[in-house]
């Protein structure tokens, strides 16, 4: 620990005296430094909680969105979406430059806050390149542009 804090020190001064500025300390460090002195955290570390919550905040933003911007063909995608009215039925597809279908659609549900959440599962032997990820209902098809590569 008092290497630790030596260390810690010793780049601050460094920093410092070279003209970076010092930021406040967030994540585990400052996780490490709540602990007790038994080892034990003397409050609640909600880190990986917050994490979650900026996630899904990102991901439920837009309209459609994949967990990933860029997959590998025969693996299952995750997709999600926000800002849908309650109960909306959409539907979400992967297309092609061309407008073509690449794989069956994942029907969803917007829940009561409006968000959806989906699975597609992109075929073996789809073509490396840029497609289409698109989410139809009523209001109209909302599309944004992912990367699938094929091994």
């Amino acid at each position: 620990m008092k290497k630790t804090i030596l260390t810690a020190v010793l780049v601050a001064t460094a920093m410092l005296s070279t003209g970076c500025t010092v930021e406040a300390v967030t994540g585990t460090v400052a996780e490490q430094a709540a602990e007790g002195s038994a080892g034990q955290a003397v409050g609640p570390v909600s880190a990986m909680e917050k994490a979650k919550e900026e996630v899904e905040a990102k991901a439920y933003a837009a309209r459609v969105v994949a967990a990933n911007s860029s997959m590998m063909a025969g693996l299952d995608w995750a997709v999600s979406g926000g800002g849908w009215e309650a109960g909306a039925k959409a539907t979400v597809t992967l297309r092609s430059a061309e407008g073509t279908a690449i794989c069956a659609p994942a029907g969803t549900v917007a829940d009561d806050k409006g968000n959806f959440d989906g699975v597609l599962t992109i075929p073996e032997g789809t073509t490396t390149g840029t497609y289409s990820l698109e989410a139809a209902y009523a209001t109209g098809p909302h599309t944004t542009t992912v990367n699938v590569f094929s091994a």
